[in-house]
């Protein structure tokens, strides 16, 4: 894309998601820099998600809603499985950010 802007400013993030026709909200970013996270995060999408297997740790990481400790736990995210094997799989390998846990409340219908 000539017209990139280099992260973590928003634009690459939302350009994607425009040309796939795809709404931000309904977006996932997966990444493994604070700038990574912070694009996500600055796109306003749905879910980030910081991986530790690049060259982020925890706190680098700590933009993301979410930080798993390698890329194959996102698979677990994004995909069906049953209610109790996916607790098993989050309370073992992912970490809930503060900002995590007031997105995924928010989208809650607990709030309904």
């Amino acid at each position: 894309d000539k017209d990139s802007i280099s992260k973590p400013n928003p634009h690459n993030a939302l350009f994607i998601c425009e040309q796939l026709g795809v709404s931000p909200s309904k977006t996932i970013m997966v990444g493994d820099t604070p700038a990574d996270t912070i694009m996500g995060q600055a796109a306003n999408l749905g879910l980030t998600v910081g991986v530790l297997t690049g060259v982020g740790d925890n706190k680098d990481l700590s933009d993301a809603d979410l930080i798993v400790p390698e890329v194959g736990d996102v698979i677990d995210l994004i995909t069906p499985t049953e209610k109790s094997q996916m607790a098993s799989k989050v309370s073992k390998n992912m970490r809930i950010t503060g900002r995590g846990l007031s997105k995924i409340v928010g989208q809650s219908s607990f709030q309904k």
